[in-house]
C-alpha cells in the first residue's frame, strides 16, 4: 500500500472559481486514514461551504490543530460549536477559553510531542508575545512533511525543529511564511526537497522560491489537493 498523505487546502488567500475564500489558511489532512484539520481560516461560513464543495466530512475528524492564536487561523472553528462537540484541538500556549466556547477541547502543547502514530507537533516557538507550533507528518517510509500557519518565529526555525527531532531533512514544507527575508528561504531550501509558500508568504517570497529553487517550488491555493506517496508528490492546483 505504501505510506500516503493527502492535503486539501480549504482556504488560502488565493481563491479558485466555485469556492469561497478570504485572508486566512486552513488545510484538511489525511494520513493513512487519520483525519486532521490544520487551522480553520477566518470564517465558519467559508469552512462550511468549501468542505461541502470539496467533499470533506469534518464530522469524521480525529482531531484539530491550531498553529497560533490569530483570528485568520481560528475563526472558522466556530463552525464546530454544533458540529462535533468536544473534539480535541492541539494548541500552543495562550488563552483557550474561546475554543471551549466553540465546544472544542483544547490541549496545550508546551514542548515537541507525538500526537498520533504518524503526526507530531514541533513544540511551540516564541516570537514576541506569540507562541506558534507546526504540525509534521513523519514515518520511516517518508521524510517529514511540515505544515505551518504563519511562521512568525521563522519557517526555517520550525523546519529546523523538525530536523532536530527526526534527524532527517524534510520532504515538504507548506503554509504561510510571513513575508520572510531571502536568507530564511535559503535556510529552508537547504533542508527540504519541496517548498510550498501560501497565505501570508507574499508574492516576493513565492517568486524568489520559483526563480531560485524552481525544482523545489510547489504551488497551492484554495481547493488545491496535494498527494504524497512513495516519496513522490502530485499537486492538483
Amino acid at each position: 500500500m505504501g505510506f500516503s498523505v493527502e492535503m486539501i487546502v480549504l482556504n488560502d488567500n488565493v481563491g479558485r472559481p466555485g469556492l469561497l475564500n478570504d485572508w486566512g489558511w486552513s488545510v484538511y489532512v489525511e494520513v493513512m486514514g487519520e483525519k486532521i484539520l490544520f487551522d480553520a481560516d477566518t470564517s465558519p461560513e467559508i469552512i462550511r461551504f468549501n468542505t461541502k464543495q470539496l467533499g470533506v466530512d469534518l464530522e469524521k475528524l480525529d482531531y484539530c490543530f491550531l498553529s497560533h492564536h490569530h483570528g485568520d487561523h481560528y475563526g472558522g472553528f466556530e463552525y464546530f460549536a454544533d458540529l462535533k462537540r468536544k473534539l480535541k484541538i492541539y494548541v500552543p500556549p495562550g488563552d483557550v477559553d474561546y475554543l471551549k466556547n466553540y465546544n472544542l477541547t483544547p490541549i496545550i502543547i508546551r514542548e515537541p510531542a507525538k500526537l498520533s502514530t504518524n503526526t507530531w507537533s514541533t513544540g511551540p516557538l516564541k516570537y514576541g508575545y506569540i507562541y506558534e507550533h507546526g504540525l509534521f507528518i513523519y514515518n520511516e517510509e517518508i521524510d517529514p512533511i511540515l505544515i505551518v500557519g504563519c511562521s512568525h518565529p521563522g519557517v526555517d526555525k520550525l523546519a529546523g525543529a523538525v530536523k532536530k527531532i527526526t534527524g532527517k531533512d524534510l520532504f515538504l514544507v507548506i503554509g504561510g511564511f510571513h513575508s520572510p527575508p531571502r536568507k530564511v528561504i535559503d535556510n529552508l531550501a537547504s533542508i527540504t526537497k519541496y517548498i510550498c509558500p501560501t497565505h501570508c508568504s507574499g508574492e516576493a517570497a513565492k517568486n524568489y522560491v520559483m526563480k531560485t529553487y524552481p525544482e523545489k517550488y510547489c504551488k497551492a491555493r484554495t481547493g488545491s489537493i496535494i498527494k504524497v506517496k512513495d516519496q513522490k508528490i502530485e499537486v492538483t492546483y
